[in-house]
């Protein structure tokens, strides 16, 4: 039996949706720069993560560094929907979001370190000094 749900979480346009493998977590990114993830089953809103971006670039996406510490979550569910989320959160280049993802890298745990391997190839400019250190 599929339900509909109406969600209103958002003021802005939405810019993505990424949905976990069992389709049970949902990510919505809008606009206004913030993620909303969802309990699709029971049609509740779970978290708002929120980011106050600087125009001139020197805060860093607080939205993003958030995401980067669920790559690590011991739900593969969060991890897969934290995944598909960084890549519209974070700007390519975006020094905070790839140091924070970086130090993921030393997980022991292998589908992590693919995860965050699999984030910054959308993230790291070619040549990107500063990144090239991080990771």
């Amino acid at each position: 039996a599929n339900r509909v749900h109406l969600l209103r979480c958002h003021l802005q346009k939405i810019s993505s949706i990424a949905l976990s493998r069992d389709d049970s977590l949902c990510a919505v990114g809008s606009v206004d720069k913030t993620i909303s993830i969802m309990d699709t089953r029971a049609g509740t809103l779970q978290r708002i993560l929120n980011s106050d971006p600087d125009p001139l670039g020197s805060r860093p996406n607080v939205s993003a560094i958030v995401l980067a510490k669920f790559l690590h979550h011991e739900d593969a569910r969060v991890r897969t929907v934290a995944a598909k989320a960084l890549p519209s959160t974070a700007e390519i280049g975006d020094a905070a979001a790839i140091t924070a993802i970086a130090q993921r890298l030393k997980h022991p745990n292998l589908e992590v370190r693919n995860l965050c391997i699999q984030v910054l190839e959308g993230l790291v400019i070619p040549g990107d000094l500063h990144a090239i250190c991080e990771i």
